[in-house]
């Protein structure tokens, strides 16, 4: 009778430990899911437990590694491997209000960035493209121009100019030395040459002349220091596009001259035409013929444009 009744007793279950026990295990799973972007269930706030010991302080999210423009955040570009948790830092409350600090890790992931952020810095809501931006270069283009790739090494300034700063693309280049040949030639083949015009001819400027490729380009990536191809993206006008390939594919010389990076317009597009190396000789090439006309009682030789159907 013995062995019966101790066989019926049981032992009991503690309720308030197997509830603790349950509660410590759903925690610990959303908690993982959470740190992984695997869900966002409101446990943003579980940073640590300095969190709460003072009011006055709330934390805001920092970048965990340095990130670029264009790249989209992701869950571990904010969380700390080490404390198993968002990368944070606690700052006076008022203070992250006034200056508009992001406190929330769901107002960072999926977030487009719209300018380099450095590693253990805060975010703010300037540091972002507008929310849908596509990720990677497509959303730092702006309206209107198109990205090229180019090796600061091939335009002169290039390499030290920042992210948005903006520029005049100028393309300098040697001019024909046949083309001042064949202008005195002209000038030597007339019956009469006055001292003015040969004056004219010694005073034409000779050597090179300057083309604008592209006003108000501007500079969306810079190059990797780590990456062994040192190469620049920059934002070009669509007009000026074809212009600047055909002048790097030359190998012509290529300067770039700075302008204010305060400005948030983009400048228009260049509407220079480039400079026309005959033009300065169009005088000694367009159409005349020489006559004879009396000065008092000399008679003198001089060149007249021809007139129509002459």
């Amino acid at each position: 009778m013995a062995t019966t009744r101790g066989q019926r007793k049981q032992t009991k279950t503690n309720p308030f430990l197997v509830l603790v026990l349950v509660l410590v295990a759903v925690l610990g799973t959303l908690g993982t899911l959470e740190a992984t972007g695997h869900t966002e269930l409101g446990l943003k706030r579980l940073w640590g437990g300095e969190v709460m010991a003072n009011p006055n302080l709330t934390p805001v999210v920092l970048s965990s590694v340095g990130l670029q423009p264009g790249q989209r955040i992701a869950a571990p570009a904010i969380w700390n491997p080490v404390r198993q948790e968002f990368h944070y830092k606690l700052l006076d409350r008022a203070h992250v209000q006034k200056s508009n600090l992001i406190g929330e890790p769901s107002d960072v992931l999926g977030r487009v960035l719209a300018r380099p952020k450095p590693a253990n810095q805060a975010f703010i809501e300037a540091d972002f493209l507008p929310k849908g931006s596509p990720e990677g270069l497509l959303g730092l283009v702006p309206e209107g121009m198109r990205s090229v790739t180019i090796d600061p090494s091939k335009v002169q300034g290039l390499g030290i100019l920042g992210f948005k700063d903006r520029f005049d693309l100028i393309m300098t280049e040697a001019v024909d030395p046949g083309i001042g040949a064949a202008a005195r030639q002209a000038l030597d083949s007339r019956r009469h040459v006055s001292a003015a015009d040969r004056m004219r001819l010694s005073a034409i400027r000779k050597g090179s002349r300057q083309e604008l490729l592209a006003r108000g380009a501007m500079v969306i990536r810079q190059a990797e220091s780590r990456s062994t191809k040192k190469e620049i993206v920059l934002a070009i006008h669509s007009g000026d596009v074809e212009g600047t390939l055909a002048a790097l594919a030359a190998g012509s010389d290529l300067y770039c001259v700075s302008g204010s990076g305060a400005q948030e317009d983009v400048p228009a597009q260049s509407e220079a035409k480039p400079e026309d190396p005959v033009e300065p000789y169009k005088w000694l090439f367009e159409n005349s013929r020489d006559v004879e006309v009396y000065e008092g009682s000399d008679l003198r030789v001089k060149s007249v444009k021809k007139a129509e159907g002459q």
